[in-house]
Parts: C-alpha cells; sequence; structure tokens
C-alpha cells in the first residue's frame, strides 16, 4: 500500500513541474524564442497523465488573479473532478492566493497554455461532453490575442477543438471555426496554426467522406514548408489517402512515403506509423508490386502487421484466393514483362475480363499509374512493351543525383537556420571593453600624428615641443598625465563630432541639389524618352528612323485605318479641329493630314501641344517626320491658321504578332496654355500703354 505521506511528495514535484513549465513560457515570451515552448511540449508528454485537477486549480490560483474573467471558466470546467482537498493543502494554496496580485496581468502564452492543459486533462480523462464545452470558451480566448509566441501553443489547442468535435461526431459544425482559424493564421502569417488547421480540415473532410472537398483545399491552398514535422507527416498521410481513393497511386505511394520518413521515431507515434504503413502495403499491392521484408521487421509494427504480411506472402507465393492467383500469374506487369507485344483480346482472355474495351481501360490505367511502361495502339488493338534502355544512357542518373544533392543542401541550410550559439555574457562583456579601450588609444594615437605637436622628453633634461613624423612609433608618443590624457581625449571627439557634423551637412546639400536637378530635368527627359522609345502611348520621331527601307510601303498589308482627334484645355480659348477625320495607310507609306486652330479670344495667345497614340503598343511603329507638336504656337487675336502633320507607320509593324488584329489607330493631340504666356500678355499691355503714352 502507499500512504498519504509518500504520494503528497510526488504531488509537490508535480506541481513545482508545471510551475517551471510557466516559467519557461514566461521566458519564451521575453526572448522570444519558441525552444523554450518546445521543451515544454517534450516534457509535458512524459507527465501529462498525471496531472490532477487540483494541481491545475492550485496553477490557476497562483497565477491568475482573482478578478481575471477566464477564471471563472477554468475552474468550472477542473470543480467536479476534484479531490477532497485536506487542511495543509488549503493552507498551501491559500499561501499562494497571497502571493498573487489582482493588479497583476497574465501573459497571453500562459493564459492559453494554461486552457491547453485543462483540454489535455479533460481529454485524458475520457470527458469528451465537458471537454466539447470547454472548447467553446476557449475558441472565444484565442480570438483575443495576437503574437507570434503563440503559434505553437495555439495550433495544440486546435487539435483538441478538433479531436473533441470528432468524439463528440459534430465534423460539418467545426469546419467554420476551423477556416476562421485557417484565414486568420494566413492573414498573420502563423505558418504552424496554418499547417495544423489544414491537416484538421482535411481529416474532417475524409472522415465525413467528402473527398472532392479534401481535393479541392490541397489544390488551392499552399502548405507551409517551414512547419514541424508531425504535422508535415500528417499532412502528407492524408494527402496520400486522398490520392489512394482518386486512384492516382503512383503520387499516394510517393505521399505515404514520405509520411512515414517524417514521422517521429518515438513509440508515442507508433499509431501513426502503423497507419501509415499498411497504407503504403495496400498502395504498393495494388500497383503490382510486393513491399519489401524490411516493412514487417520493425518490432512496433510486427503484431499490427501480421495479417499484412500474410497477404503479402499469398499475393508472393499465389495461394491466396482466385484473384490474388490472377494477380500474381496474369496480372498486367506480369504480362507487360512477359509478352513484347500482345493484343487486346489475349489480355481479356488472361484476365478474364468482359470485354476488350474493359482491358483497354484497365491497361490504360496501369499505364497512367506508371504501373508498366508500355503503349497502346488503339486502332490494330494490341499493347506494345517499350523497351528498358541502358538507364545509365540517358539523364535519369543525372536528374535523381541532383534530386539527392538538393535535399541533403536544404537539410544543412535547415540545419545552420537552426543553429543557436549560446555566448558567455561576462567574457563576452570583458572582451567588448578591451577592444573598446584599444581602439580608443589608437584613435587617439592617431590624432597625436594627425596633429603633429607632441611634447618630448629631451636627454639633456627639460622638454621642448616639436613637429612629430605621420610615422612615428608608438614608442615615441609623449608621456602624459590622466588629466591631459582626458583633455586631449575629449578634444579628439569633439573634433571628431564636428568633422562628422560637417559630412552630415556636405551630403545633405549634395542630395538636395541633385534632386533639384533631377527635379527640372525629369519632364524633358521624359519626353525625350518617350519620343525615342514610343513609352506611354509617345510616336516616335527619332530622325534616325526615317530611312528609305522604312518609307517602303508594304504592298501585300491591309490598310490601317488612322482616325485624328483633337482638344483644348478649358485655360485655352482656341477652337482646334482636324480637317479630316481618318485617312486609310498601309505600314511604311507616308501620309499628311491637317489640323486647323484658330484663337476666338480678343488677345494674343501662345500655345503648346501635345499628344498620343491609341492604342500604346502601336506607338513604337508610329514616326511622324513633321509635326507642330512640343513647340510653341503664338495665335494674334482672331487668327487662323493650319498646322500639317507628315507620318508615316513602320514596315516592322507588319512583322510583328502582337499586331496582327490592330485595324484602327487613334492620333490625339491637346493644346494647352503655355506657362509663360501671362507673363507675355503684362509685357505686351505695358508696351501699349508706353507707346499710348508717347502718342498723347
Amino acid at each position: 500500500m502507499t500512504t498519504e505521506s509518500e504520494i503528497a511528495p510526488n504531488e509537490h514535484q508535480l506541481f513545482k513541474q508545471l510551475v517551471g513549465f510557466l516559467e519557461l513560457i514566461k521566458e519564451s515570451s521575453v526572448k522570444f524564442d519558441p525552444r523554450y515552448i518546445l521543451r515544454v511540449f517534450r516534457e509535458l508528454t512524459a507527465i501529462r497523465r498525471q496531472i490532477s485537477a487540483d494541481d491545475l486549480v492550485r496553477l490557476v490560483h497562483q497565477f491568475y488573479p482573482a478578478i481575471h474573467p477566464n477564471v471563472e471558466n477554468l475552474i468550472e470546467a477542473l470543480t467536479p473532478f476534484r479531490i477532497s482537498l485536506t487542511e495543509n493543502t488549503g493552507d498551501e494554496m491559500e499561501i499562494d492566493n497571497d502571493q498573487t496580485s489582482d493588479s497583476h496581468e497574465v501573459l497571453p502564452e500562459i493564459d492559453v497554455f494554461v486552457h491547453l492543459l485543462v483540454q489535455i486533462f479533460l481529454h485524458d480523462k475520457g470527458e469528451t461532453k465537458a471537454l466539447y464545452n470547454f472548447n467553446k470558451h476557449v475558441i472565444n480566448v484565442l480570438k483575443t490575442y495576437n503574437y507570434r509566441t503563440l503559434d505553437y501553443i495555439q495550433a495544440k489547442v486546435w487539435y483538441y477543438i478538433f479531436r473533441a468535435s470528432e468524439l463528440a461526431n459534430d465534423l460539418v459544425n467545426i469546419r467554420v471555426e476551423l477556416m476562421n482559424a485557417f484565414r486568420t493564421a494566413t492573414l498573420r502569417h502563423d505558418t504552424e496554426t496554418r499547417a495544423s488547421v489544414i491537416t484538421l480540415l482535411l481529416r474532417d473532410y475524409i472522415l465525413s467522406n467528402d473527398i472532392n472537398q479534401a481535393y479541392n483545399l490541397v489544390e488551392k491552398t499552399e502548405f507551409p514548408d517551414e512547419a514541424s514535422n508531425p504535422v508535415v507527416a500528417r499532412y502528407y498521410y492524408y494527402l496520400a489517402r486522398i490520392h489512394t481513393i482518386q486512384l492516382d497511386y503512383s503520387s499516394a505511394l510517393e505521399c505515404v512515403t514520405t509520411a512515414i520518413r517524417k514521422c517521429p521515431q518515438t513509440k508515442n507515434a507508433s499509431g501513426f506509423l502503423q497507419s501509415a504503413t499498411k497504407l503504403q502495403i495496400i498502395i504498393q499491392l495494388l500497383t503490382g508490386e510486393i513491399p519489401e521484408l524490411s516493412s514487417f521487421e520493425n518490432p512496433q509494427l510486427v503484431k499490427s502487421l501480421k495479417a499484412y504480411s500474410e497477404v503479402t506472402k499469398a499475393v508472393r507465393l499465389g495461394d491466396l484466393t482466385i484473384f490474388s492467383d490472377a494477380l500474381e500469374t496474369f496480372g498486367i506487369r506480369i504480362i507487360s514483362l512477359t509478352y513484347k507485344r500482345i493484343s487486346l483480346k489475349d489480355i481479356c482472355i488472361k484476365l478474364h475480363l468482359d470485354s476488350e474495351l474493359t482491358a483497354e481501360y484497365v491497361v490504360a490505367k496501369a499505364i497512367k499509374d506508371g504501373v508498366v511502361e508500355a503503349m497502346i495502339d488503339h486502332t490494330k488493338g494490341y499493347m506494345e512493351s517499350l523497351e528498358v534502355s541502358d538507364v545509365y544512357s540517358s539523364v535519369a542518373p543525372q536528374e535523381e543525383f541532383d534530386r539527392r544533392i538538393k535535399f541533403c543542401m536544404q537539410l544543412h541550410n535547415d540545419s545552420v537556420k537552426a543553429m543557436r550559439y549560446p555566448m558567455n555574457k561576462e567574457r563576452r562583456d570583458v572582451d567588448a571593453d578591451i577592444q573598446a579601450r584599444e581602439r580608443e588609444q589608437e584613435l587617439l594615437q592617431r590624432y597625436v600624428h594627425a596633429s603633429c605637436i607632441a611634447k618630448y622628453e629631451v636627454p639633456g633634461g627639460g622638454s621642448s615641443e616639436h613637429q612629430v613624423s605621420p610615422r612615428a612609433n608608438r614608442k615615441e608618443l609623449p608621456k602624459m598625465s590622466l588629466a591631459e590624457f582626458q583633455a586631449l581625449r575629449d578634444k579628439y571627439h569633439g573634433e571628431k563630432k564636428r568633422y562628422e557634423r560637417q559630412t552630415t551637412i556636405y551630403y545633405s546639400l549634395s542630395m538636395m541639389m541633385i534632386f533639384l536637378a533631377l527635379s527640372y530635368a525629369s519632364v524633358p527627359l521624359y519626353r525625350a524618352i518617350c519620343q525615342r522609345t514610343g513609352w506611354g502611348g509617345t510616336p516616335i520621331t527619332d530622325k534616325s528612323r526615317f530611312t528609305r527601307d522604312k518609307l517602303t510601303p508594304v504592298a501585300t498589308e491591309r490598310r490601317l485605318r488612322v482616325s485624328f482627334t483633337a482638344e483644348t484645355s478649358g485655360a485655352l480659348p482656341w477652337k482646334f479641329v482636324p480637317q479630316q477625320r481618318e485617312v486609310y495607310v498601309v505600314p511604311g507609306e507616308t501620309a499628311l493630314a491637317f489640323y486647323k486652330a484658330k484663337n476666338i479670344s480678343d488677345k494674343d495667345i501662345t500655345g503648346m501641344a501635345t499628344y498620343s497614340v491609341t492604342p500604346d503598343h502601336v506607338a513604337p511603329y508610329f514616326n511622324k517626320i513633321q509635326c507642330f507638336c512640343f513647340e510653341e504656337q503664338r495665335l494674334a487675336k482672331g487668327e487662323e491658321v493650319d498646322m500639317p502633320l507628315f507620318f508615316f507607320i513602320d514596315p516592322e509593324f507588319s512583322r510583328d504578332p502582337a499586331m496582327r488584329n490592330i485595324e484602327d489607330v487613334v492620333l490625339h493631340y491637346t493644346f494647352f496654355k503655355a506657362k509663360h504666356d501671362e507673363q507675355h500678355d503684362q509685357l505686351f499691355s505695358e508696351a501699349a500703354k508706353r507707346n499710348e503714352n508717347q502718342t498723347k
């Protein structure tokens, strides 16, 4: 019999360990280092079934203030499972309460982890209903926090939320919360929670036999590569089940193999390893392969895989039923390896199929899954096996070698990123002080050499001042007192700061002048670039493009309709219209058009025109030989002028595939009032007044 005196120390030690867990989580929050949380998860696995409701209640009273909103829900969930406490235990709890201040705030990491402990306790006790009701409160708690140090804890919490819904047979209603959690984790870049929720959604769909929804989720989401190995293993396992149901055996075998490799090699993961290995054996048998003997020799799997081992032996030896015998003796893979060419009718007879069409479907599926390497001649009705060439004469070994090298390099990079280098704080401070003193002494010596003035002891006695060579040895430096040294150091630092300030001012002024020059030059530079390259729908006006071969019409090309449009800005009282609305030209053919401008105001006005071509990508091929754009046009009051436009379309237009469907081109002009026109008006008015005064 075990006495209470023997149990009490163990319970006290367990409670101290739980308190240590919370201290580690607090340290993880302060240092922003998830390693402490992962350490807590590793150590929690060994003691999770020893945790009692009394320990959790003591934990809540010690770390939560009495007015905290989550205390009531935590105590309410644990109260039905508490054991009657002794007087000593009650005294200890009162002491713990006295140590807790009501003004003390609970860290979000500690709050969520305590909820996780309650979830684990209820789950291990088999209290599905209590866990299901408690999870409603946990979901609301998770929505109130947004900290990256909570990522690993939240992923665990969501697992137990889904587990309770699964045990309560409520798989449909939990999907809404899982989808909300997935969206939130994606927006917050919460890698671990996002990966965990994806696996939970896949499990939900698979348990509900909603394979299409599971496949759509896989296709439209990206599983994070940075997730932990257990989550990655579950993801690939569910992915293998989806591919198996969809008869994509090649992809399924690859996924389940990856899941087995990613699975933790511990006793706690033996259940998952058994399920994954069983699925791998089934997929291999479906593809006509015999699983390796090593798959059945794992000590953790020998008992659970005994039936699968017997089935594999029967298939291998041909001692199963008629179907198994046919699979071994007359399987598609055996036929493809035996015959170079065989008709679909013979395959139908050997496999006892209903028709040749069924045999054709079976063979096509085997070829698609990579079970056999063959081709089907549908017209002649036979299957021809492809010759197995020397694989080392192909690029297959190179590709496989490259894949393995990339895997090793990725493993190395991940390992380097995960490494931590603890440093000795005291030694680091000492080294920093020594280096700082040496650096300061070196700077002082440079200052003495640069100033070229020092005090030396003269051999005959006394002292004198003279210039020091910049290359003087350190041993030749003057001897000085501590006060002189400090004064020299302060002078050095003062001059250094003054030099730094001057340098900053010079750099700032230089940058201001550069930006000022760029602001003035940006408009003409942009205009010149557009005219030379055709950017932004600006026709090219580079005269070097007006060669004889460019002005040769392409006789075989269709005619393009070039339309002309015009407008004026609201500040310019002109009437500006094209004299003809459109012309038809072929690439390489020159064309002449006219615009008419009239000043309808009662004073002289200077204007300037800009232009553009639509569609924009036609502009590089639109060349103007003569134009009135970007030139100041001054019209007297009531004056009307004709403005010519001489242009052609580059013959390269007909060779560009992107211009194949272009039939209409629009050339648009806009007239603006010149900026300095108001100054001209003022000068002209003053001159007119002077002439009028002279006349009088």
